[in-house]
């Protein structure tokens, strides 16, 4: 095992919208058949998503939001 530890998720950040029901949901898009939810955890990642998720926005007339989560919570190891 390392001596230091690799790159450690601190935030959570993603790409929403509120659609026409009311409700909050993270957007994203199909790609080869496989729907990817905008979510990341870091500025690369955030920055490449970001032309797409202005586009989903202008195509459907939703306001985006890009917003964090940063209260980490380690749950369960599970082995």
């Amino acid at each position: 095992m390392p001596n230091q530890p690799g790159f450690r998720i601190k935030n959570i950040h993603a790409y929403t919208a509120i659609g026409d029901d009311n409700e909050e949901g993270i957007i994203g898009e199909q790609i080869d058949g496989t729907f990817m939810p905008f979510i990341c955890a870091d500025e690369a990642r955030a920055k490449s998503l970001r032309p797409r998720a202005e586009s989903i926005g202008k195509a459907t007339g939703k306001k985006v939001k890009f917003v964090r989560f940063s209260i980490r919570e380690d749950l369960e190891d599970i082995a």
